[in-house]
C-alpha cells in the first residue's frame, strides 16, 4: 500500500510540474529568442562604443596634427562635449568668443 501511495504522489507531482512548464519546443524557442535579443543588444552597444572610440581617436589625431604644425600655440581644436550633452555656442561663452580667430578655420 505504501508503494502505491508513493507512486501516486510522485506521479501527481511530476504531472503538476510538467503542466506548469512549457513544452521543450516552446522553451527552446524562448531561449533562442533571448539569446538572439542579447546578441542584437550587444551588437548595438559595441557599435556605439566603436563610434565613441573613433571620435576620440579623430580628436587626438587633430590635436597632434595641430601641435606639430604650431608647436608653441595652444590647440585650436575645439573641446566638444560628450555625445548627448548640450553644446555651448561661442556667444554663450565670452572666453571662447574672445579666443576665436578666423585663421583657425583655414586649412593650412
Amino acid at each position: 500500500m505504501r508503494d502505491v501511495f508513493s507512486f501516486l504522489v510522485g506521479f501527481t507531482c511530476g504531472w503538476a510540474a510538467r503542466s506548469s512548464v512549457d513544452s521543450p519546443h516552446a522553451l527552446g524557442v524562448k531561449m533562442f529568442g533571448l539569446a538572439y535579443d542579447a546578441r542584437v543588444r550587444l551588437g548595438r552597444w559595441a557599435a556605439i562604443e566603436l563610434e565613441r572610440f573613433a571620435d576620440v581617436l579623430a580628436e587626438a589625431r587633430a590635436r597632434c596634427k595641430q601641435e606639430r604644425e604650431n608647436p608653441g600655440q595652444p590647440s585650436a581644436v575645439s573641446k566638444t562635449p560628450p555625445s548627448g550633452a548640450p553644446s555651448a555656442s561661442p556667444s554663450a561663452s565670452p572666453a571662447r568668443a574672445k579666443d576665436f580667430e578666423p585663421s583657425m578655420l583655414e586649412d593650412g
